[in-house]
């Protein structure tokens, strides 16, 4: 009787070992896979008016998981009126950069009678974001906005994410 209680004992003690250690080998596994999955961020901004100057804030930041094929760090048109966004490490090295034309002054096209034309609008108040691919070892740390018009460069928003 004493051994059949033993055997039991025995057994179950190692029955519940084995299951620590599978789930802990499991929740592990699973750990690192979260770590290594791909995962882009978008930045949400947005710009306004203040004394004829253009003040910038950022309004949301979003981790998603995935990964865009391809990221369109260039979207402007025009050569003389933009804004360069750059995505800076820990030591301000510059790792991703992008240009987009100014929020401010967005070029739309207006249909007048006979022919389409495009001018360029003024607003008070706009929104923009960025989307980029995170990138493993050099973590953004850093985000600068400056507005580049007319070969002149000013720098309007600088933030720690």
């Amino acid at each position: 009787m004493m051994n059949k209680l033993l055997i039991l004992a025995i057994g179950l003690i190692t029955i519940s070992c084995s299951t620590a250690i599978h789930t802990t080998k499991s929740v592990s596994v699973a750990n690192t896979e979260t770590k290594n999955k791909p995962q882009m961020t978008y930045l949400f901004f947005e710009v306004e008016k203040v004394n004829g100057q253009p003040k910038v804030k950022l309004i949301q930041q979003k981790t998603l998981d995935g990964n865009m094929l391809l990221e369109d760090n260039d979207t402007r048109k025009s050569n003389n009126d933009f804004y360069k966004i750059s995505l800076l490490d820990s030591q301000n090295k510059e790792v991703k950069v992008f240009e987009l034309d100014n929020p401010l002054e967005p070029v739309m096209e207006v249909y007048s009678g006979e022919e389409i034309s495009k001018q360029k609008g003024k607003l008070e108040k706009s929104g923009f974001f960025i989307k980029y691919n995170n990138v493993a070892g050099s973590p953004i740390g850093k985000v600068s906005i400056s507005h580049e018009k007319d070969n002149s460069s000013k720098v309007i928003f600088y933030q720690n994410l």
